[in-house]
């Protein structure tokens, strides 16, 4: 008996040895990852640019150092020097993980390497899935597509298929397609958690957010931003935190809660510390000026932006601040600066590779055309603006070219043929839910159904105008709208 109560004795002790030290080494090896999490974050910050992250490849390459006791090199990579366990992992021949290491300081030269390994390694799929986030930093998006479309979920980590469902998510937003886009983050971000892919994970919340500020579904959008930013706090990673406050900045514009706004650039200047992030709050402070009509502060900071994104070969950045600046002058009656700021971010945008933004610029230039009275100019532009649309991908709202080649035949004095583009613009805005577009579409066929005699139809429509102008409350065009009706009655 009383052996018998040794041997429980003994085995819990070992037993308790056992946890200890697997706890022990569960510890230690969270010590490391957490220290290098940050490390790679703030190496990344002061080197400025743009971010590649890959948290499996730092956690994978943690363990095999540690197994290989590989303790300097272990030490110097949770400090991000990554030499020593680029070398070792060569030697391993881990040139996946190598380059993914590499990547974060160098993403170019990794995407090199990573399209010649993949030639070797066609069914790696994590290969695949790191190409995938390098082509999305390089703009690349028809290669995007191509490699994800290779990515087997049923062969990949868990990790690589949240990265591609992350890229996925990416892409349905730039297409305008949010349901889908909205759906999917929630199971995005509990696998990054459980790969313990904290960055990761951060970014996803972040993605979400602007897609439901996009959506405008703006408290679940505020809730998304909050938690992002608590989580890049967490991990001091100022490159996220200056984004995250940045785009609260811009909700709260958005609902004109201006102080608020004021207030989250602040927060996101005190971080700039490079010169790629104190233009960035320059841009969305000239942005946030201009949403309130102070367009000269909202010039001048946009100018000393694009200067700044101009010395530092900030092509996007740059692109922005003329775009921006492009919508002012328009609003000046500057028509000629319009068409020229607008044209310099679209050749730039174009480069990029970013449709969207694109037609956007080129949207600008055949609205100032047709306030020069160039109306064959600015239809020939919106008519581009279709054709590209139809050959591209783009989250692009079609509708406002529709209606805009509406109104230039209104000009034009061709009123059936405007009809039919103005109802044309009213169902894509219909498609896609966007209220006030919806208003102006209707108000614009009430006009021309007045024109052409149809009194009872522009009625109908000025009141189905009403109906949608009155979901913002008192609005310039809802007064515009109910004086018109008085004078259909």
């Amino acid at each position: 008996m009383i052996f018998f109560i040794c041997c429980i004795i003994i085995f819990s002790i070992l037993l308790s040895i056992i946890s200890i030290f697997a706890l022990y080494k569960k510890i230690s090896l969270d010590h490391y990852y957490r220290i290098a999490l940050k490390s790679f974050v703030q190496k990344q910050h002061k080197i400025g640019g743009d971010r590649y992250f890959c948290s499996y490849a730092i956690l994978e390459t943690i363990k095999i150092l540690r197994k290989k006791r590989e303790k300097d090199a272990l030490i110097n990579l949770a400090f991000a020097r990554v030499d020593k366990a680029m070398k070792i992992l060569k030697n391993l021949n881990r040139n996946d993980l190598r380059i993914s290491v590499a990547a974060h300081f160098d993403f170019e030269e990794a995407l090199i390497e990573f399209e010649m390994l993949i030639k070797k390694q066609p069914q790696n799929m994590f290969i695949l899935g790191e190409m995938a986030e390098l082509y999305y930093m390089t703009s690349q998006y028809s290669l995007l597509n191509m490699v994800l479309s290779k990515i087997d979920e049923k062969k990949s980590l868990s990790y690589t298929n949240a990265k591609k469902a992350y890229f996925t998510i990416f892409l349905n937003m730039r297409d305008g397609d949010f349901l889908p886009a909205s759906m999917d983050g929630n199971n995005v971000i509990k696998v990054f958690n459980k790969n313990k892919a904290y960055v990761e994970e951060a970014k996803t919340y972040l993605l979400m957010g602007i897609i439901y500020k996009a959506s405008t579904i703006f408290d679940t959008a505020q809730f998304m931003f909050t938690t992002a930013l608590e989580a890049f706090k967490r991990l001091n990673d100022k490159i996220g935190m200056i984004e995250t406050y940045g785009n609260l900045a811009m909700l709260m514009s958005v609902q004109e809660r201006y102080e608020e706004t004021e207030a989250y650039l602040n927060k996101a200047e005190e971080l700039s510390d490079n010169n790629k992030a104190k233009a960035y709050i320059l841009n969305q402070k000239g942005l946030t000026n201009f949403l309130q009509n102070k367009n000269e502060e909202a010039l001048n900071l946009l100018k000393e932006a694009a200067k700044v994104n101009s010395e530092n070969n900030n092509m996007g950045g740059l692109a922005f601040s003329n775009e921006i600046i492009a919508y002012i002058l328009y609003e000046q009656n500057d028509f000629i600066g319009a068409i020229d700021h607008s044209a310099g971010a679209e050749k730039i945008y174009k480069e990029l590779s970013n449709f969207s933004a694109m037609l956007e610029t080129k949207y600008i230039q055949a609205l100032s055309l047709y306030e020069l009275d160039k109306l064959d100019a600015s239809e020939k532009i919106a008519r581009e603006i279709i054709d590209t649309a139809k050959k591209e991908t783009t989250s692009f709202h079609l509708a406002n070219t529709y209606n805009l080649l509406g109104v230039i035949y209104i000009a034009k004095k061709d009123l059936p043929r405007a009809r039919t583009l103005i109802k044309e613009s009213l169902r894509l805005e219909q498609k896609n839910e966007r209220i006030e577009g919806i208003a102006t579409d209707y108000f614009n066929l009430g006009l021309i159904e007045s024109k052409i005699g149809e009194r009872k139809d522009a009625l109908l429509s000025m009141e189905n105008a009403l109906e949608f102008a009155s979901k913002f409350g008192e609005t310039k065009l809802s007064k515009i709208i109910k004086d018109k009706i008085k004078t259909l009655t």
